[in-house]
């Protein structure tokens, strides 16, 4: 068989899977134990949130010749990049978090570093991508900037949908011949340190003879809308959907933890739906017809077509994990997402037109979709909606000033609550925290504030280079080797924030600054009571710190929006970088004026009308957890006040509405 008829069927028998009637019965959900495992059914229909995506933008190269299959694209959470195995074009096309593209990766040869056919790839736990080429039969290992690390021979048929690494161990699909000579096998197998094997899930897939005057004699081929293997990983666990029902498992820890299901059959297929799906749909079938000259219905008698097909599209576990599961009501092209709870509890389930296949970050989701052409086109959108996050509302609204601008939210007036009672003290205590910083909160004071626009985003590279670029800003500041782009930026001092927030003023004709103490606590906390806006216990996953429980913990910083947004739906106000604010430091606030203003001629450290003390909130990604706190301040050291030597320290900008 050769090899460009492989590929196609391969693309053929994973693509072209069809989705699933939404209709269902009145009975509740039920939770059952079988075997060990936890069974979810769900029989009634879910709520609706409100969620949708919107479409950002479709990736594109700058030949405008991308090729993409679903394990062949794989987004990196801690940068937000995209990457798409782009086997046509031997090559790794990189676009960033907006969906624009960056560069390529790799080129066309047989030599280290070279493509075959990059055909499918996933991000190691260290942030490397690990690329499969089929052609060469290699899996490279590659840094984020592109460069080659390793690269090893193999000697597995890694050509079922795509393979990824859970706990150390290599996952994919590999392809066995069957006994009889008109089948082959599908098996969804964990190699224990690319070692021994554990089979998953077994696939019997049919081969039938093709009697096509183009084709050699003896030449086999799949059915049309014939089954595979539909799977995912993410984050120690697997995710795969069983049997032409529609039936998900989760396996986790060397087994299947829980199973989610609902109440829908297998989709008939139809003479109609398959002629359909051979000339639109991707796969080998629509170049039969082009090459042997004939038609579509002499194509299909001759390569038959499956009487049903599961329901399920495909599956993809989000940074919060949970499971979304992209359907279809016409057998051909997706038609609606399935979102479940990480217990199995079914959240939601709206309309969309393309496979959700990954995620740059919560709200960002990256899909593919076919066109009516059958060109796949593969697309970075935002989630949108309420309650995308536990507790969160992402509905609010966001403007930017210019291109290059920081993106903001307008904060509504209020009474502002600064600080803890002096009651409360006892419990913001720790044992690495010294006293003055516990002093510090007290006392607990109520301030009216006016409605004012806040950065949601911490300031990043991105925007601050663009202010160099203008000449609006002289400084450049290093990013300590962990990237640009949407990083929030560091090694700037106070003074360098003040220039940048000169320059927004005068390109944008708005009065742009720093945001006082009391304006960046009331819009941290977002309405709350409690010591983060997210409860009193830390817990996991909220904030990048020294103990926060996220991926970059005590490593780097993160990109900016990597974790959910408070209720006003702003960013990383606790955690990743501190923040400077315009107040210079006062040693509690009862000397602070009573009023949304910086305080600064309160302060002892203003001298010669200097702040010497410059202030900084909201904890960063190398501090201990208890800085991570709403009430938590702190100062920069004392006679360093211009310094750019520190790696933890960046800022997010305000702007004033004028009155009236």
């Amino acid at each position: 068989m050769g090899s460009w008829i492989e590929r196609t069927i391969v693309l053929a028998a994973t693509l072209a899977v069809v989705g699933c009637d939404q209709a269902s019965d009145d009975a509740p959900a039920t939770v059952s134990d079988s075997a060990g495992v936890r069974v979810i059914t769900s029989s009634t229909p879910a709520p609706d949130l409100g969620w949708r995506l919107e479409r950002i933008r479709d990736l594109s190269s700058p030949d405008s010749a991308l090729t993409a299959v679903p394990w062949g694209v794989v987004a990196d959470e801690a940068s937000q990049t995209v990457f798409v195995m782009d086997w046509t074009g031997t090559r790794v096309s990189v676009f960033g978090p907006d969906g624009a593209w960056q560069r390529d990766i790799g080129r066309g040869g047989e030599g280290p570093g070279e493509f075959s056919n990059p055909s499918a790839a996933t991000i190691n736990p260290d942030g490397r991508l690990l690329v499969w080429d089929s052609g060469r039969q290699v899996l490279s290992t590659w840094s984020e900037s592109g460069e080659l690390l390793a690269e090893s021979r193999q000697t597995l048929d890694f050509w079922g949908p795509g393979f990824g690494v859970v706990n150390g161990n290599l996952v994919t699909v590999v392809n066995e011949e069957a006994a009889g000579p008109e089948e082959s096998l599908q098996s969804l197998v964990v190699l224990s340190q690319y070692g021994g094997s554990e089979a998953l899930l077994t696939l019997d897939v049919a081969q039938n003879p093709v009697d096509l005057p183009c084709l050699p004699s003896g030449f086999m081929a799949p059915p049309i809308l014939a089954p595979s293997i539909v799977w995912t990983a993410a984050d120690g666990e697997i995710a795969f959907g069983v049997g032409s029902g529609y039936r998900v498992d989760r396996w986790e820890a060397g087994e299947v933890r829980s199973s989610v299901r609902r109440s829908v059959e297998p989709i008939r297929v139809t003479q109609a739906v398959a002629s359909r799906a051979m000339e639109v749909g991707p796969g080998p079938y629509a170049a039969f017809m082009e090459r042997c000259g004939v038609s579509a219905s002499v194509v299909l008698n001759a390569v038959g077509h499956v009487d049903e097909v599961s329901p399920v599209l495909w599956v993809a576990i989000d940074p919060l994990d949970r499971l979304w599961v992209t359907t279809t009501t016409d057998g051909i092209a997706p038609t609606g997402i399935d979102v479940f709870d990480s217990d199995g509890t079914l959240l939601t389930t709206f309309t969309h037109d393309a496979a959700v296949v990954g995620f740059a970050a919560t709200d960002r989701v990256v899909t593919i979709r076919t066109t009516e052409l059958g060109a796949t086109v593969v697309s970075i959108e935002e989630l949108i909606g309420e309650s995308t996050a536990p507790g969160v509302d992402k509905s609010a609204d966001t403007f930017r000033d210019c291109e290059s601008c920081p993106e903001m939210v307008t904060i509504p007036a209020g009474v502002a609550t600064i600080g803890t009672p002096t009651s409360d003290l006892s419990g913001a205590r720790s044992a690495d925290r010294p006293a003055w910083s516990v002093a510090a909160e007290a006392p607990r004071v109520e301030i009216e504030v006016p409605s004012f626009d806040i950065a949601a985003f911490e300031t990043t590279f991105a925007e601050w280079d663009a202010c160099v670029s203008a000449g609006g800003c002289t400084h450049t500041p290093d990013d300590g080797g962990w990237g640009r782009g949407d990083r929030p930026v560091i090694h700037v001092s106070r003074p360098d924030a003040e220039q940048y927030v000169a320059w927004l003023s005068e390109v944008t004709g708005h009065t742009y600054r720093l945001p006082s103490e009391v304006e960046w606590e009331y819009a941290a906390r977002a309405g709350t009571t409690t010591d983060r806006w997210w409860g009193d216990e830390l817990g996991s996953g909220r904030a990048v710190c020294d103990g926060c429980g996220s991926e970059w913990d005590d490593e780097r910083t993160a990109p900016v929006g990597s974790l959910p947004p408070n209720p006003f739906g702003l960013h990383d106000m606790l955690g990743n970088v501190s923040e400077w604010v315009s107040d210079c430091w006062v040693p509690d606030h009862s000397v602070r004026p009573l009023s949304p203003e910086p305080a600064v001629a309160e302060s002892e450290a203003f001298v010669g009308g200097v702040c010497r003390w410059p202030v900084q909130r909201g904890g960063a990604w190398s501090f201990y957890p208890w800085t991570t706190r709403v009430a938590q301040r702190g100062f920069y050291h004392p006679g360093n006040w211009t310094s750019r030597d520190s790696d933890a320290v960046g800022f997010r900008v305000v702007r004033e509405i004028p009155a009236g």
